[in-house]
């Protein structure tokens, strides 16, 4: 079986693949986040970040270079955030070394124009001619995308979770934790694995939502109010 490894350009840089990724050409893209919208990874909560495809047509999108502009002003009103394009990125290189970056969106030559990704996504090729097919999994750097959400955080791009955000999740997780108790009381051993995973999921939700809701905020040091003395008569 044929397996070639294709490395993404960042769209700023010249094209460096000769071959064409048997793949249609699609649209570039913005990552955004919705407030309300975050995941428990790894003992922590971290935000959903999805991709916005600036395809004419779509989500409001218009036609011209910069016909996304309307669309994007719309997003943002309704509270989402648009991740810019210049954004500092952290990923692992073929190394396994981590690397700091700036700027997530990607391109390589496709059947009919450029296929857009990002620095995670490093697609393999399988097979040949007209019955190749690319893979995206096997390339992908989970563990440099979550990284890279944690650094959004970090650098304010975007802001910690609503306690009330988690809260609904948390509800979300009691929900299922309860439904695999019940077929886990049934003896089915599967249920009973299935409970015990969520109910230790649960519990480190919980824990990371109150650790999250018990952070204030610094207040800046009050000034002294400068005192003047009055002038001897």
């Amino acid at each position: 079986m044929s397996i070639s490894k294709f490395k993404p350009q960042k769209v700023s840089d010249a094209p460096g693949n000769s071959e064409r990724l048997p793949e249609r050409a699609n649209a570039p893209f913005f990552f955004v986040h919705h407030p309300g919208d975050w995941e428990f990874i790894e003992g922590e909560w971290l935000p959903r970040v999805k991709r916005w495809p600036l395809k004419s047509g779509v989500n409001g999108v218009q036609s011209g270079k910069r016909g996304y502009l309307q669309a994007k002003t719309n997003l943002e009103a309704d509270g989402w955030i648009v991740i810019g394009h210049d954004v500092p990125v952290c990923y692992h290189d073929d190394d396994g070394d981590l690397i700091d970056d700036t700027g997530y969106l990607c391109s390589l030559l496709g059947q009919n124009g450029q296929v857009h990704t990002d620095v995670w996504h490093k697609p393999s090729v399988i097979g040949m001619g007209r019955t190749a097919s690319v893979d995206w999994k096997e390339g992908y750097d989970r563990a440099g995308f979550n990284l890279w959400r944690k650094k959004l955080l970090e650098l304010g791009l975007i802001p910690a979770a609503n306690p009330a955000s988690l809260s609904q999740l948390v509800r979300v997780q009691e929900r299922r934790t309860r439904r695999h108790a019940k077929q886990a009381v049934e003896g089915n051993p599967i249920a009973q694995r299935k409970h015990e995973v969520e109910k230790v999921r649960l519990e480190g939700m919980k824990a990371s939502s109150k650790k999250a809701s018990s952070k204030k905020k610094r207040r800046a040091p009050r000034k002294k109010k400068a005192t003047v003395e009055a002038p001897n008569a």
